[in-house]
């Protein structure tokens, strides 16, 4: 009889909490989608809905041989990494991005090959979807290498080498 009259249970503390949260989780996004709708079509459709306030994702290449083709060396994508660098970093690599623009693609930006970036990843897979011929597990930004040249990445050869001896 102690609940009965002029006292809450701790049942009914713990519902108010959990509304409190649903409510809070739906406004949140419902919020950026309203402040967002104020950008106009062209915007959007050159960026998406969301834009992220740092690029996040960056394609890793690798030369296709060791000898250039007569148009210079041929670069193959072999990953994308999405974490390893700093945040001073993501912010050089990104305005490097932004300056450097050749075309875009939506949200997508195509660069000349310039930036070294070592790569760690926890696997290795033949991969028949990618045009490298391998696929990575878990890839990752080790390091920003500007110490290292063009001249010096590894080669589809070598990532083939690697995927014959830990495959």
């Amino acid at each position: 009889m102690d609940n009965i009259a002029g006292q809450k249970s701790s049942l009914s503390i713990v519902t108010n909490i959990a509304v409190f949260v649903i409510v809070l989780a739906w406004l949140i996004p419902t919020v950026g989608l309203f402040v967002s709708s104020f950008r106009d079509r062209d915007q959007i459709s050159a960026s998406g809905w969301w834009v992220a306030p740092f690029s996040v994702e960056l394609t890793y290449r690798t030369r296709a041989d060791a000898t250039p083709t007569r148009d210079g060396d041929a670069y193959v994508p072999f990953t994308k990494a999405y974490s390893g660098l700093t945040d001073a970093e993501f912010g050089q690599i990104t305005k490097w991005v932004r300056a450097n623009t050749l075309q875009r693609f939506g949200p997508m930006r195509q660069v000349p090959p310039a930036q070294v970036f070592e790569i760690a990843f926890e696997g290795i897979a033949a991969s028949p979807r990618h045009k490298s011929g391998v696929a990575l597990r878990f890839p990752r930004m080790l390091r920003w290498r500007q110490d290292k040249p063009l001249a010096e990445i590894a080669t589809l050869d070598e990532l083939r080498e690697i995927l014959r001896l830990h495959g």
